[in-house]
């Protein structure tokens, strides 16, 4: 399913850059964001029906269901912080799942077709920000993403620990799929790596932006 996520980041890119040209950025980017809105609304109504809804998965609470909001958020009404927040974690995290995808990966469940049709609408509207709308960030947008990464493990790992949970993969248990998590050694010592991979990654995704953007990029 990598070859439908690269076919869908594709496809966006040329259709926004066509709209663009046209004059019709605006529309587009608020027929995408709301498309990826509506799409999570049915992926959260999934597991939300009875036959589905367990409390320790169900609720909206993973990585990459806070960052598809973001990113339909991003492309209804831009925004730095949305959009550094979409950059900084796009391929990072919502990548992660795509190489390594968690869950029922039957193509005859309804769930498999909106876990990717969902990573690849957050994959796609991130490539889109960059290529389209030409965004570029800045050193204070990766110091905002760790800020927010902070806050997040601030409010989750809590949760995880008093309900035994896993929301974010940082509680006390593994996926039921072999992910990098696997090779990073005992809950807690883990997260330590597991962050460390995780900033190391996005301060590499900044530098070419620092290297060739030169001063215009850190003026923005």
């Amino acid at each position: 399913m990598a070859l439908f996520v690269t076919v869908s980041v594709i496809f966006v890119s040329i259709l926004g850059s066509r709209t663009k040209r046209a004059g019709y950025q605006k529309q587009f980017s608020m027929w995408f964001g709301v498309s990826l809105l509506c799409l999570w609304i049915v992926y959260n109504i999934y597991y939300f029906l009875p036959i589905n809804f367990r409390l320790d998965v169900s609720l909206p609470l993973h990585v990459c269901d806070i960052l598809a909001v973001i990113a339909a958020l991003a492309m209804i009404k831009p925004n730095r912080k949305t959009s550094a927040l979409l950059y900084f974690c796009a391929l990072a995290l919502a990548g992660q799942a795509i190489i390594t995808p968690i869950g029922n990966q039957n193509p005859l469940i309804f769930r498999f077709w909106l876990f990717w049709l969902l990573h690849a609408g957050i994959i796609s509207a991130s490539i889109y920000d960059l290529v389209v709308r030409k965004y570029m960030p800045v050193f204070k947008d990766f110091l905002f993403v760790v800020a927010c990464a902070f806050i997040y493990v601030a409010i989750i790992l809590p949760i995880n620990i008093i309900f035994g949970w896993n929301y974010g993969y940082i509680g006390n248990q593994i996926p039921d799929t072999t992910t990098i998590i696997d090779a990073l050694g005992v809950w807690p010592q883990r997260l330590i790596w597991m962050f460390a991979i995780i900033f190391t990654i996005q301060f590499i995704m900044y530098l070419p932006w620092k290297i060739f953007g030169g001063k215009n990029n850190e003026r923005r």
